[in-house]
């Protein structure tokens, strides 16, 4: 039977209970693969869905449409073969989506690196603050730093992203 919304109504409770708990704070959320998928759900229906909004989005090699570039085992998973439209969240950007940072490799070949241009693309006709990076070279899973993913080291180019969120974060830290 398809997950269909379980997950991103769990995602959106655990953002519930981080803003709560860290009401200062700003909540990024960071998924890869299939994860950045829910992620990105996140990011895009959380206010159809009466759902807290995350800050900004972190998405590597993320699965984000049901379309052409589809990784079908991951949407099969969600839809089963209905609201495919739903699952392509490059149709359902808006200006209310979190600034997001993307990165993907070219020679993915499990979720093709279209996913994350085709999100890219949507952010940025929407104004939405998008940074992506595109690595020549990497299997699907890179972040995992398993023998069979092994590359050579990547500079961390979320740094600057993440810096922008560092300020509030020691601030809200050094008020409790």
């Amino acid at each position: 039977k398809p997950l269909g919304k379980l997950p991103l109504k769990q995602a959106g409770e655990a953002m519930h209970v981080l803003r709560q708990r860290f009401a200062d704070m700003p909540v990024l959320t960071c998924g890869f693969s299939a994860g950045g998928h829910l992620a990105a759900a996140l990011g895009v229906h959380w206010k159809e869905e009466g759902l807290p909004r995350p800050d900004g989005l972190i998405l590597c090699y993320p699965v984000i449409t049901a379309g052409k570039y589809a990784h079908a085992d991951s949407i099969r998973h969600l839809a089963g073969d209905s609201e495919m439209d739903y699952w392509s969240l490059e149709k359902h950007v808006t200006q209310d989506t979190p600034p997001t940072f993307i990165w993907h490799t070219v020679t993915d070949e499990t979720v093709p690196m279209q996913n994350s241009i085709l999100f890219t693309e949507s952010l940025a006709e929407k104004g939405v603050p998008v940074e992506l990076h595109l690595y020549p070279n990497g299997k699907h899973g890179l972040s995992l730093a398993t023998k069979e993913v092994e590359e050579c080291e990547i500079p961390d180019y979320s740094r600057p992203y993440l810096e922008k969120y560092r300020e509030s974060l020691m601030e809200a830290v050094a008020e409790t």
